[in-house]
């Protein structure tokens, strides 16, 4: 457990219009995790999406990362590992996320909350990926 990982001042603006509920657990896991991380994005508009689109950082477009008509809120985060004062992405990077997202996996469970993870999708795997469950949200 460590309680030496804060989010930074960006981590938490990138989670302006996020879910109340994912946004209290991403503030919960930031103090337990072994391996700190920083939210790279949070809410996104659909000009965004079309960005990511073509650089095939996505294949849909129909994100949680948009404000849900339902609560009002974003329902997804992207993170990035931050390790030796950089993040970690691409090829290699693989290894920093397992011990984060077990951390949200276990921190979630504690507060009732309900997630998918794009590290674990068959088609397209996103490992930076955390979204709200829709079946629940």
């Amino acid at each position: 457990m460590s309680d030496r990982y804060q989010l930074s001042g960006r981590s938490l603006q990138n989670l302006a219009g996020v879910h109340p509920d994912l946004v209290r657990l991403t503030k919960r896991v930031i103090t337990k995790t072994p391996i700190d991380f920083g939210v790279d994005e949070g809410v996104r508009d659909k000009e965004r999406q079309y960005t990511l689109m073509a650089q095939r950082k996505t294949t849909i477009m129909k994100s949680q990362h948009f404000i849900q008509g339902r609560t009002g809120y974003g329902h997804a985060i992207d993170i990035y590992a931050w390790v030796n004062g950089k993040a970690q992405y691409g090829r290699g990077a693989a290894k920093y996320y397992g011990p984060i997202i077990q951390t949200f996996i276990t921190e979630a469970t504690v507060l009732g909350v309900q997630l998918r993870y794009g590290i674990l999708w068959k088609d397209f795997i996103d490992a930076f990926h955390i979204e709200l469950h829709p079946r629940y949200y």
